[in-house]
């Protein structure tokens, strides 16, 4: 999954960090918002320092690579401080898409915003609340049919459960 901003899509890389040369072009492209001008500046450095030391030492909070395919590539905190260095007005862009992201990929956690959406996202439930209802009743009889079944003594084929049941084993089946 991979956030929007604008009309620019910013890809993921197999690690989950966030490229930072799409948010570059979403920032609007400018050769001074580069991210490697961002990388040398001593305040993204004392960032990805602390990163380095109190995060995942397994995973590099950036990554750069040369080529065609290359790019550089930052964890989630750092996308926030890239653009809060591009911008106050891009780092709110980020924050909103990422939440508009999180919240795509896991609508259970959404918090509503108005008391008109409380109550329909309750009404929602209630209706989905009802509908399940109704297909435990639908199954509760062939649930306890196959329980039954399941425990029949001395029964190891259809017709011995037929039988047991008096049914003939074309029915059971």
């Amino acid at each position: 999954m991979s956030i929007v901003i604008g009309t620019t899509s910013v890809r993921l890389d197999s690690a989950g960090r966030f490229s930072l040369n799409d948010l570059h072009l979403a920032a609007g492209g400018q050769h001074k918002h580069r991210p490697s001008f961002w990388l040398q500046n001593k305040q993204a450095q004392e960032i990805i320092a602390d990163r380095l030391i109190s995060g995942n030492p397994e995973l590099p909070p950036v990554a750069a690579q040369r080529g065609r395919y290359g790019g550089t590539w930052a964890i989630k905190p750092l996308v926030y401080s890239y653009a809060m260095w591009v911008s106050p007005r891009f780092h709110n862009q980020v924050v909103d898409a990422y939440d508009a992201m999180a919240r795509v990929a896991d609508p259970g956690h959404v918090i509503p915003t108005t008391l008109a959406q409380s109550l329909r996202d309750m009404a929602d439930l209630v209706e989905k609340n009802e509908a399940l209802t109704k297909q435990v009743a639908e199954a509760a009889e062939p649930i306890e049919f196959f329980g039954a079944v399941a425990v029949a003594p001395g029964t190891q084929t259809f017709r011995e459960v037929g039988k047991v049941y008096d049914m003939s084993d074309r029915q059971l089946i």
